[in-house]
């Protein structure tokens, strides 16, 4: 479906940083597309796997950034 709408980016929100949310990023790195994940739209059970997985995620497959620096690029 993002592929018939021409889409290269996602922008990924969820819960439970550290297993879907981070699946979802990879899933889309995977398949081509850039992921921009919003750090403080999503939650976790264990605040050290949530600040470990964005760093990672951050790494190599996504932008990290706030909710807020996201309305801020996209205007």
């Amino acid at each position: 479906m993002l592929n018939s709408f021409k889409a290269d980016t996602v922008v990924i929100a969820g819960t439970v940083t550290q297993i879907c949310v981070e699946e979802t990023v990879r899933q889309a790195f995977h398949h081509g597309f850039k992921a921009i994940v919003l750090r403080d739209c999503m939650s976790s059970f264990k605040p050290q796997l949530h600040e470990a997985t964005l760093k990672n995620l951050n790494m190599k497959f996504g932008a990290v950034v706030s909710s807020e620096e996201f309305i801020e690029l996209a205007t």
